[in-house]
């Protein structure tokens, strides 16, 4: 069987500068450009991403063929929690052939405590998959502790609230609870399992 590639020309260059909440440098951030659509049935064949990180001052250059990009930037998991940080929103650009942009993608400050107890039956679950997703499409999974307790930080506005557990024999699970957050920095939203009823 034979089939020929046909490559597409990266035609053009986007200049990505990556900050911290209050505006420095953020250095070893993965930038991210993707073509991705939402659409469903949409071909896959022309879904395209690529991305590198960022030096020590916080820029990089990506050449990229023309067309309708999202590009956001990623820290690890520790990064962020130990610096009190989300992740950038997410920048939609298009680009023409032979353009040239600048792109500023900045950290969000996670100045809000979310935390918790996760229980079933009355008892504490440890190592209960906790996961909490914003309005904004933001998302952050972790797991209880031996007390069934959790803690992240997270950014204002409205939120979601999950959690499941399987123990081996069955699966447990929670509802959706949405909150918004206002004003407060520390919310704190208990969770309770019951048997998942899909038995999935």
């Amino acid at each position: 069987i034979t089939r020929d590639i046909v490559m597409k020309k990266a035609s053009t260059t986007v200049n990505f500068t990556v900050k911290d909440p209050d505006g420095n440098a953020v250095a070893n951030a993965f930038v991210e450009a993707n073509n991705r659509k939402t659409e469903r049935g949409m071909k896959m064949d022309s879904f395209f991403n690529h991305g590198e990180q960022t030096g020590a001052d916080g820029k990089i250059t990506l050449r990229l063929p023309a067309g309708d990009y999202n590009f956001n930037a990623f820290l690890s998991p520790e990064a962020l929690r130990s610096n009190k940080l989300m992740p950038p929103k997410s920048a939609a650009v298009s680009l023409a052939k032979n353009d040239t942009k600048d792109v500023t993608l900045q950290f969000q400050k996670a100045d809000v405590v979310l935390k918790g107890k996760v229980s079933k039956d009355g008892t504490a679950v440890e190592d209960a998959l906790v996961t909490a997703y914003s309005e904004n499409g933001e998302a952050i999974e972790l797991q209880t502790d031996s007390k069934g307790e959790y803690s992240v930080n997270i950014n204002s506005g409205q939120w979601h609230v999950k959690s499941r557990n399987d123990d081996g024999t069955d699966a447990y699970v929670s509802g959706d609870n949405a909150f918004e957050t206002g004003s407060d920095k520390s919310v704190t939203k208990d969770i309770n399992l019951s048997k998942d009823a899909d038995g999935l």
